[in-house]
């Protein structure tokens, strides 16, 4: 299965170039040497959605691109897309967006669309936050020092250990664990986001950073004494989230996983209304990010030993620009489109503003600890 990850990329890749020739499953799955079967079973696991599904769903997904980007005859889009008929298009596209392809060509804002989601959330989901370097890096929130002091104790990461981040962002998470001396890795999808880290952290000697997807990077006969993420592994499937890092550790090597839970509700419960009447209004996002319910306790499920939790509090307080600045960073609020993008960041600084001028979070930090055992 350690090859699995890789093997899933090269699918997508060969169904993103063919969907529209309509390929059939044994075809794909000779792409990778397995039986058509297994290929359905591990694709589905991995990702979420079945191999025809994907495709049916892609070759929609081209079609939309085409009626948006072009002014080309839909007959024409029809037949490149891999439909039989302009008639077979318009009743998928009825189906998926529940409009013909004409009215989603006059006005594709106002249709909202699973197919949509579904494509785009498999093939750039975990890339939003590049778009938004600088954001990122000023607003997201860090952690608190004592949740580092208790990941260094409890994996006993000194300048002799060799640690890997999954995802770092600009550096939210690296400070604590790049200042042991230890010997830093990380792994970022997110261009933007790794030039930033090496404007910051270039010039240590013990910083290491690789341009990639932790799915498909094959780090070789690397290993670990420490793997951690601050929210990233969410965004990976649980069956390789938490296989490969295991593969990934030395014996008696630590998982460490960290999240933060936000809560402005309970230190204005009247203003944190106000602002959800603000949602309720206008928070109309392109396309939603699920976490696909990641389960931090299904480490356990996969080898890990030792799952625990420890919580930390942290505090923080924003005026209506810095908070309206924040939630600019969240996943789903980033692909909010016009015309709901303005009014909802509009609505927010108000609301702020008029009450206030001060949002206070009262969060909590959660470090997810699981360890390999010592003896295999």
């Amino acid at each position: 299965m350690t090859g699995w990850p890789n093997d899933l990329q090269k699918l997508i890749n060969y169904i993103d170039e063919h969907a529209v020739e309509n390929p059939s499953l044994d075809e794909i799955a000779a792409q990778i040497g397995y039986s058509p079967s297994h290929c359905s079973e591990q694709f589905h696991k991995l990702s979420g959605i079945t191999i025809r599904s994907y495709m049916s769903k892609r070759r929609i997904f081209s079609a939309a691109e085409l009626l948006r980007e072009t002014d080309r005859q839909i007959i024409d889009i029809a037949l490149e897309c891999g439909f039989s008929s302009q008639q077979a298009l318009s009743c998928a596209f009825r189906k998926a967006f529940g409009c013909s392809p004409r009215a989603y060509r006059m006005a594709p804002s106002e249709y909202s669309s699973n197919v949509l989601k579904e494509v785009s959330i498999i093939l750039e989901f975990r890339k939003v936050f590049d778009s938004i370097p600088e954001l990122f890096d000023k607003y997201r929130p860090r952690y608190t020092p004592e949740l580092f002091n208790d990941l260094i104790a409890y994996a006993n990461i000194t300048e002799n250990s060799t640690v890997l981040e999954m995802g770092p962002g600009t550096g939210q998470a690296t400070d604590p664990i790049l200042n042991t001396g230890c010997d830093y890795n990380a792994i970022e999808i997110g261009e933007n986001l790794a030039a930033k880290m090496v404007e910051k952290y270039g010039d240590r000697e013990n910083f290491h950073l690789t341009v990639g997807d932790f799915i498909t990077h094959d780090f070789g006969e690397r290993k670990f004494d420490l793997i951690y993420s601050a929210a990233t592994i969410q965004w990976i499937p649980e069956e390789v989230a938490f296989r490969k890092t295991f593969d990934l550790l030395k014996p008696g090597g630590v998982l460490a996983m960290m999240s933060t839970q936000g809560n402005y509700r309970t230190s204005n419960p009247e203003l944190y209304e106000k602002i959800q009447k603000v949602y309720r209004a206008h928070f109309r996002p392109a396309i939603e990010y699920p976490h696909r319910n990641f389960k931090y306790s299904n480490a356990v499920k996969y080898g890990y030993v030792d799952y625990e939790e420890r919580t930390f509090p942290l505090v923080r307080v924003f005026d209506a620009e810095n908070y309206v600045n924040y939630v600019k960073t969240h996943s789903d609020h980033i692909v909010i489109p016009e015309p709901h993008r303005t009014p909802f960041f509009e609505g927010l600084y108000k609301t702020v503003k008029e009450n206030g001028d001060r949002v206070e979070y009262n969060d909590t930090c959660i470090l997810r600890l699981a360890r390999k055992p010592f003896a295999e």
